[in-house]
């Protein structure tokens, strides 16, 4: 085992100072590729939340389109059944609400 109380040298100092560029250099390299991952999975995620909110857009919106077909169909059997009421001379009942 060495002995800890001896005086560093230039040359040790030199290694010390190598060796610390060379850890920084990899911890760099690490942060970067670490920065890099955390990017496209967050990405990922994005797209992902946008697939599905485009999904339920359609969704709503053919719903939407149901909805607005059956109104329509029902607003034309009203209007057959009030013409059939006329025809017959059969008073309306009144609206439910």
């Amino acid at each position: 085992m060495e002995d800890l109380n001896v005086p560093a040298t230039k040359g040790d100092i030199g290694q010390l100072r190598s060796a610390v560029d060379q850890f920084r250099s990899e911890m760099n390299h690490h942060y970067r590729n670490l920065v890099e991952r955390f990017d496209d999975r967050t990405t990922k995620l994005i797209n992902a939340f946008y697939a599905a909110a485009e999904t339920n857009s359609r969704r709503i919106t053919l719903v939407e389109d149901n909805e607005a077909a059956v109104r329509s169909r029902l607003g034309t059997l009203e209007d057959r059944m009030m013409a059939v009421e006329k025809r017959l001379n059969m008073p309306a009942e009144p609206q439910r609400q």
